[in-house]
């Protein structure tokens, strides 16, 4: 097995199944990156990473925005995630630097898609861009990764318990100015960390943008969309939002006068 060395900024830090994670950068050259190990597991083999995968004596390597750089080996596409590379795990990752300030602001633009859907497809103002959409631009690109800035957002629903198990973290916006709200469910870690302390106890929290942009003090949202790997029962990818990105970055939540930082527990992954 040939070994690289891929210098990326990490994107998406993303929830999948249980204590299992998915990690996602860009490359200096603009394209997608996503580390994996292969295990068989029920229902056949499964590519995913361990939270043991990106910690190193106690520190979160492979956090969002996040410069590093990490051993690969076999490039390794599966049908349309084609971003797929085997993570060489006898050498840790490399940490560079965080990008923060105007820095970040620029590779957020520099990396978004201004342009959906093709141009061929002809919708009435109004009209919502469905999930069945959006994963069809994903097979017909062969990917399962994009970065955008939403033209506009309605609001963030942060539930403790839904009836499929586990903590949901819904986002509704729009992408374009042509469409009405999709709502997806949102994965990143992060988020996830931030929306149990939101919560603090309660069953369902809701946000709309102005209120939860001024909790968290930021400007703009940029989100990663990704694709799931192909479910067993329903035999679908699902649309998700794996990554969510501000500028600045958020890293504290302003609550009543007090300034709280966000912090991701290894243990809670």
């Amino acid at each position: 097995m040939k070994i690289i060395n891929k210098k990326i900024t990490i994107m998406a830090l993303t929830k999948m199944g249980k204590s299992t994670i998915c990690v996602a950068g860009i490359d200096e050259s603009g394209q997608w990156i996503r580390p994996i190990r292969e295990e068989s597991k029920t229902g056949g083999k499964k590519r995913f990473l361990y939270p043991s995968d990106i910690w190193d004596k106690g520190k979160l390597l492979l956090d969002e925005g996040n410069v590093v750089t990490i051993s690969l080996g076999d490039y390794v596409p599966q049908l349309t995630h084609t971003e797929d590379w085997m993570y060489n795990f006898s050498s840790s990752p490399i940490f560079h630097e965080q990008l923060d300030g105007s820095r970040w602001d620029m590779f957020l633009k520099d990396n978004s898609e201004t342009v959906l859907l093709p141009p061929d497809i002809y919708r009435q103002p109004g009209q919502s861009r469905t999930e069945d959409e959006i994963r069809d631009y994903f097979y017909r690109e062969k990917k399962s990764l994009m970065l955008i800035r939403p033209y506009s957002i309605d609001d963030f629903t942060f539930n403790a318990k839904t009836r499929f198990g586990g903590d949901r973290h819904n986002i509704k916006f729009c992408m374009d100015p042509n469409s009405s709200p999709i709502e997806l469910p949102c994965t990143d870690l992060r988020w996830r960390a931030l929306g149990k302390m939101l919560r603090d106890g309660d069953e369902r929290q809701y946000f709309n943008y102005s209120t939860l942009a001024h909790i968290l003090e930021v400007e703009d949202f940029y989100f990663t969309i990704g694709l799931s790997r192909i479910d067993n029962i329903y035999k679908k990818n699902y649309v998700m939002v794996v990554g969510v990105h501000t500028i600045p970055r958020f890293n504290t939540i302003s609550i009543l006068g007090k300034t709280i930082k966000i912090r991701l527990k290894r243990n809670e992954l």
